[in-house]
């Protein structure tokens, strides 16, 4: 909660959600929204996913905790407790968090009026969004945990499971990140074909244009970037495990409610 919060006036809510094994505590380290949500004026919820190693359960596998209404649960908590701007409520997030910020974007989509996942952007074969979603991605093209290109990455290898992991993880396939793009664009009557704009030395913006209801998709491909939060001390300081991290571009200050257009439609 930013310093000076008063009860009165309703602020943005942001739902930050860790990457696989990451948990709660590293990722609010990782991210810094923290420290963000109090310069902007804004609360921000970090959860900690179930199971001995963290994970989200992103293919809504049975047997395992439904964390899409884990998160539904949670926007209510925070809002009975605290003054919330509900139809001012977003969710990004890392990697696992990503797949499940993109999940959100899907089954919550009356309740989360934008979606910004970090390495880790996916459009759900059967995503049944009730109103175009507006999404606002990040990934590097050198990750090799969540490859830019779908293929499997040497990363996956540093990886640890048990069974309940194992479980989460059985029949994910993943996606090319333009390929996930291109999907929720198609799901949005966005152009058939997006624009690319040059926003810095190895940073692309690819941006489709004319979606339904002023709905925006886009992506900040960075050239040479790895599993990283762009912008993100922390994620620079673990590049043995994430790779190289862009300070070109601020995923946070672009992310940020104060940047984002996006309500929910009234």
């Amino acid at each position: 909660m930013p310093a000076g919060y008063d009860a009165s006036m309703p602020l943005p809510l942001v739902l930050d959600l860790h990457g696989y094994m990451e948990g709660a505590e590293v990722h609010r380290a990782h991210t810094g929204l923290e420290a963000f949500a109090g310069e902007e004026s804004f609360v921000v919820l970090t959860p900690q996913g179930v199971g001995e190693i963290p994970y989200w359960n992103v293919l809504e596998q049975d047997g395992l905790v439904d964390d899409v209404k884990l998160i539904s649960d949670l926007i209510d908590t925070t809002a009975a407790a605290l003054c919330i701007d509900e139809s001012r409520v977003y969710a990004t997030g890392l990697s696992m968090g990503a797949f499940m910020t993109s999940l959100i974007g899907c089954r919550l989509s009356e309740r989360v009026a934008a979606i910004a996942p970090v390495a880790g952007l996916r459009y759900p074969d059967d995503c049944a969004a009730s109103r175009p979603m507006p999404v606002i991605a990040f990934h590097g093209t050198a990750d090799e945990i969540v490859t830019y290109d779908g293929e499997t990455g040497a990363g996956v290898d540093q990886l640890s499971f048990n069974d309940e992991t194992l479980t989460a993880f059985d029949g994910l396939e993943m996606q090319a990140i333009p390929d996930a793009l291109a999907g929720w664009a198609g799901a949005e009557g966005c152009a058939d074909a997006p624009v690319e704009e040059a926003v810095s030395e190895s940073v692309t913006l690819v941006r489709y244009d004319g979606c339904e209801g002023g709905s925006t998709v886009e992506l900040y491909a960075a050239e040479g970037a790895g599993h990283s939060w762009p912008g993100s001390e922390f994620s620079a300081a673990i590049e043995g495990i994430v790779g190289p991290t862009t300070f070109e571009i601020d995923a946070n200050e672009l992310m940020g409610p104060s940047s984002l257009a996006h309500p929910l439609p009234s």
